[in-house]
């Protein structure tokens, strides 16, 4: 259903009878189930990077459903385990990943050009992404600024990790959210976008958008904002943020996230078409805050196309 399974029988199971509750139930308890699982696979990628001795930020995942949903297990449980590991301890973290098992799905040399992590896949558990961009491939920003501001935080079973400040957190959640058109749950990530920012205080918010339009992604921010106006009627910024503008502001209307929803949720098999990818990266340019970031979307285009054509 989406991703919302959880929070429909959730929200559904006081208004049915006892005898009609036996679904919600069953999808309240896998989801807990699936919750719980992810705590464990996470606490075991950070054992791996704890013993080669390498720090790591935890990113999103069953660490931000603890912090922002009642109950925990409501939030989508991931079909990853994201860790954000500086540039320079990439090599040693694959090398440790490696050790315990798991296969990397790319070279780190097509990581570090095309992509902003590495994944590793592993035979029986969840894959790991790490990650030394904070998204948007190989446009994104470098994580390893991050890790300044990164606040400590610790598993339910006690072993240490850190997570992004509150700022860097509300602005990782938008750029994630304007990757989006690429697939994936869309409804939730957008549901957990405004439950997240709706709750921090306003001088947090402006800090976020602050760093996003710093980093050039003025354009992330604006997709948002439309996103939570067009689903809910009522803008992701509000009156007290400056929304910032782009040279292509002009473009940045209901018809642009239309196009935005409506390539997000096409079929994975439409969207690997290269008519699809090619919109794909049409929405991004009309995403970029400058004629330079445009320009970099275009030498990213005709870098797949370069590493397609060389396989």
């Amino acid at each position: 259903m989406l991703g919302v399974t959880a929070l429909v029988a959730y929200a559904a199971r006081p208004h049915f009878s006892s005898t009609e509750r036996a679904w919600c139930d069953q999808m309240l308890l896998q989801s807990w189930q699936r919750h719980d699982q992810g705590l464990a696979e996470l606490d075991s990628v950070l054992a791996i990077l704890d013993e080669a001795k390498i720090p790591a930020i935890s990113l999103k995942g069953p660490l931000l459903a603890r912090r922002h949903y009642q109950p925990c297990f409501l939030r989508k449980a991931s079909n990853d385990i994201d860790v954000a590991v500086k540039s320079i301890d990439l090599e040693r973290a694959y090398d440790a990943f490696v050790r315990a098992g798991y296969a990397p799905t790319t070279t780190i040399r097509e990581a570090r050009l095309r992509y902003h992590h590495l994944a590793m896949s592993h035979p029986s558990r969840r894959s790991v992404e790490l990650h030394f961009r904070l998204s948007h491939q190989c446009l994104g920003i470098p994580v390893d600024e991050f890790f300044d501001r990164a606040v400590q935080a610790r598993t339910p079973s006690g072993r240490n990790t850190l997570i992004l400040e509150p700022a860097d957190e509300l602005m990782h959640l938008v750029l994630h959210f304007a990757q989006r058109h690429k697939g994936g749950y869309f409804l939730p990530t957008l549901h957990e976008i405004r439950h997240v920012w709706t709750s921090a205080p306003v001088a947090c918010r402006r800090e976020a958008v602050r760093r996003a339009a710093a980093h050039h992604f003025a354009g992330a921010v604006a997709i948002t904002d439309l996103a939570c106006s067009s689903t809910w009627g009522t803008p992701l910024l509000g009156p007290e943020i400056a929304a910032p503008r782009t040279w292509l502001h002009r473009w940045m209307n209901e018809k642009l996230y239309r196009d935005f929803e409506r390539r997000a949720t096409l079929p994975l098999t439409i969207r690997r078409t290269p008519a699809m990818k090619l919109w794909g990266r049409w929405l991004e340019f009309r995403l970029t805050d400058r004629p330079h970031d445009a320009l970099r979307v275009i030498k990213v285009l005709l870098l797949a196309l370069w590493f397609r054509g060389a396989q």
